[in-house]
């Protein structure tokens, strides 16, 4: 059977594929995501119909394609899909089948569930009864409650057998046990010591009552006498409740803050006082002495306009002066070289008057000494009275100004003095009028912020005392005083009565009002009790021994009335565990003393021989059938071995590599036999070897399955981790399987696949076929 021609109107996002027409061979070859997992997908779909849920991540479409498949026997016979319903009606195979064998999906050649898949198809072509045998051994497991690997089940279902079991044995061991060891435990004697230990308490506990009695008559007394006296000291102190330390305490301090403000207030007056008079010597001196700074400041002004210049002008001269001296000496030399020429020349002339030389010569040197004598006048003499002029013009000026000295220096030294003390006496006026600032400035504060601020401080104080003395009606602080004392007197009363209640009493509310109305009602409960055992002094020793050897006699009594109890307890319990291990139809005889629990021993060991005996028998029937089932398993191997189909296409399709595949029925799996002979398990191969593998097994056991009739391959690009040689060894032995008959329909996205069968394209072997569009991309 195959698929002659199919047409998908709508799915989802995939276009009208239009009437498409399918060869022997059929590639539909496109770039991902243009449609051919969806058209993969809705031809499943249509094969399948309501089976599609055994093919996973089928439903990314919500909506059944629109569309039809045409199937087409060997006969010439043609069904209609999904109108004639599904796949499967058509032939003798399981969805589980077709999935595993005829539709590669994601490029996953691996088979799911291979063992069980296995165990299902041999059962089917070889007429094994492994199935049946597999259904025995388990209703047999389920009678002998066993679970798989022949252990005790342990399950809610069948009420927990193996812990009820195992609670059985050790029950059985404990119960012997405790018998045993029971009349050490003296469970013979317990009610004769609980009689002799009731009588004993009941002396205690009277003894006990009459002493508590005189404790709650002396407590009422007590009580009775401490809250009188409280309910009256709290009427003497309710005229004083507004008397309060601190009110006491502010008065105190106003009346300290008015002694001390009105010694601050003489402190400052006197101060402001002194400030004023020292103000007033301060503006005299500044005005004695602005007067004298003015005299000397004009006295300055005409000395820098007259005689400061001539001071200068000297300064220039002489040191115009020291240059010219200078050259003194040179002109000296001179001087003294021409006159010492001269006369050697006058020698001359009158030793011989009549030479021309020595005449010229006397000449020339005597003008040249006449010269160098007036020069030496007009630069060094003459200038030398133009300074002693100048200097007497300067003394005399500076006397004019009453700036004594002969000498230039001291008049300069004299007028750097006058200036000096001018400049410390403009500072010293600076000072006094910073001084009389600061004077100002402090009678000023002191005057309108720390007397006006003392003022109000002790208007305020005065006004505060006033104020307390008005609400209190107290006129001295030392009253004040004496009431506040008399408070504290009262609050110690209070507070001592209070402390006595709250020990004997306790504390119930939030204020002293409730606290009182509580300890009303408390002795008030108390008062049946104020003639109560009135002959009976109370004695706190006393009291403590008998509830002493009351808590003591009571002790033994609650030991031996434990030790009862735990006897009855532990029957019961015993009762109890018996009953939930063995889980009886009828109900249990109570167990209320020893000899009951040999009853519950024989219980106990019926249940234990009933169920290995039952279990017993179970375990020798499932070593029957594991017998008979190993020996069925043998023959699932008539599908596998050396000359198989599946060893023959596997030796084809690897060349030699792998010439058998055989399938261990020890532990359900297939192994692979390589060249050198040693077998592998098919996880050790490559994935390549791995994906040829189960496609082997695909081809073998379709056909066997089929009848020996061919079929059809959906393929979603299933060498998609083979290299480029061995893909084109695959390819070949696709195209082989299509010449015997099988129908491929090919789905890739790899340029190699259609490269490798361009060749068989070009001759008709192979159909190209479209790869429909899509409207749109969905989500993955």
């Amino acid at each position: 059977m195959r698929i002659k021609e199919f047409l998908i109107h709508q799915y989802g996002p995939l276009s009208d594929t239009g009437l498409i027409r399918l060869h022997p061979f059929n590639l539909f070859w496109g770039e991902n995501e243009d449609g051919k997992t969806l058209t993969l997908e809705a031809l499943i779909r249509l094969l399948m119909g309501r089976n599609r849920k055994t093919f996973p991540g089928i439903d990314r479409v919500a909506e059944k394609p629109d569309g039809y498949l045409l199937l087409e026997t060997d006969e010439g016979k043609e069904q209609r899909l999904p109108d004639a319903g599904q796949l499967t009606d058509h032939l003798e195979i399981t969805v589980e089948e077709c999935r595993n064998l005829f539709i590669i999906r994601n490029s996953d050649l691996s088979i799911a569930r291979e063992s069980e898949f296995f165990d299902t198809v041999s059962n089917r072509l070889t007429g094994l009864r492994t199935n049946q045998i597999k259904r025995l051994k388990g209703k047999l497991r389920d009678l002998g409650q066993f679970t798989g690997g022949m252990d005790t089940l342990n399950t809610k279902d069948n009420r927990y057998l193996k812990k009820r079991l195992r609670d059985a044995k050790e029950l059985v061991d404990e119960i012997r046990e405790f018998v045993d060891q029971a009349p050490e435990n003296g469970y013979d004697v317990l009610e004769e010591k609980l009689v002799r230990l009731q009588r004993q308490l009941r002396e205690n506990e009277d003894g006990a009552s009459a002493l508590d009695l005189a404790r709650l008559r002396e407590k009422y007394e007590s009580g009775r006498s401490h809250l009188d006296s409280l309910l009256t000291v709290l009427q003497k102190i309710e005229p004083l409740r507004k008397i309060s330390d601190e009110e006491f305490s502010r008065w105190q301090k106003n009346d300290a803050l008015i002694e001390e403000k009105e010694t601050e207030r003489k402190t400052i007056s006197e101060q402001l006082r002194v400030q004023r008079n020292e103000l007033i010597d301060e503006k005299e001196t500044l005005a004695e002495s602005g007067n004298l700074f003015q005299i000397s400041l004009k006295r300055k002004e005409e000395v820098d306009d007259s005689l400061k210049p001539l001071l200068k002008q000297y300064g220039t001269f002489k040191e115009n002066q020291a240059k010219v001296y200078a050259g003194k000496k040179f002109f000296q030399v001179i001087f003294v070289i021409a006159c010492f020429m001269t006369l050697i020349a006058v020698g001359g002339i009158f030793q011989n008057p009549q030479s021309l030389p020595i005449l010229t010569l006397a000449i020339l040197s005597g003008t040249v000494a006449l010269v160098m004598a007036v020069l030496f006048f007009l630069r060094f003499i003459r200038p030398r009275g133009e300074r002693r002029q100048l200097e007497e013009q300067i003394v005399h000026q500076a006397g004019q100004f009453g700036i004594p000295g002969e000498e230039i220096d001291e008049i300069q030294e004299q007028i750097q003095r006058f200036e000096e003390n001018l400049k410390r006496h403009q500072q010293k006026i600076a000072k006094t009028e910073g001084r009389i600032a600061y004077l100002e400035e402090s009678c000023r504060s002191l005057e309108e912020e720390r007397l006006v601020d003392i003022q109000n401080r002790l208007k305020e104080a005065r006004a505060a005392i006033q104020r307390t003395q008005t609400e209190r009606d107290i006129e001295l602080l030392e009253i004040y005083q004496d009431k506040l004392e008399e408070r504290q007197r009262y609050e110690m009363q209070i507070k001592e009565s209070v402390s006595v209640l709250k020990n004997q009493f306790g504390a119930s509310g939030d204020s002293l009002g409730k606290y009182i109305d509580a300890w009303k009602a408390a002795v008030a409960e108390l008062e049946e009790y104020k003639a109560a055992a009135t002959d009976v002094k109370f004695d706190e020793k006393s009291l403590e021994q008998k509830r002493s050897d009351f808590k003591k006699d009571q002790e033994s009594l609650e030991q031996l009335q434990r030790q009862m109890r735990d006897l009855r307890e532990q029957l019961t319990d015993f009762e109890r565990l018996t009953f939930e291990a063995t889980l009886p139809e009828d109900d249990l005889l109570p167990c209320r003393t020893l000899n009951d629990l040999q009853y519950l021993i024989r219980q106990l060991e019926s249940f234990i021989a009933d169920t290995d005996s039952r279990q017993h028998t179970v375990r020798s029937a499932i070593q029957i059938f594991d017998d008979i089932e190993n020996d069925e398993r043998q023959k699932v191997s008539g599908l596998f071995g050396e000359d198989s189909t599946i060893s023959h296409f596997y030796n084809e399709i690897t060349e030699g590599l792998y010439p058998g595949v055989y399938y261990d029925s020890a532990n359900g799996g297939v192994r692979v036999q390589r060249r050198d002979g040693k077998l592998l398990q098919p996880e050790w191969l490559s994935s390549g070897a791995y994906d040829q593998l189960y496609f082997s097994i695909r081809l073998a056991l379709g056909e066997k399955l089929l009848h020996n009739e061919r079929g059809f391959f959906i393929l979603d690009d299933p060498f998609l981790k083979s290299d480029t040689e061995r893909l084109k060894r695959q390819l070949e032995v696709l195209l082989e399987i299509s010449r015997r008959g099988w129908q491929i329909i090919y789905f890739s996205a790899k340029d190699e696949v259609k490269n490798a069968l361009a060749p068989h394209i070009d001759n008709d072997q192979v159909a190209l076929l479209p790869v429909p569009g899509v409207d749109f991309k969905i989500e993955r």
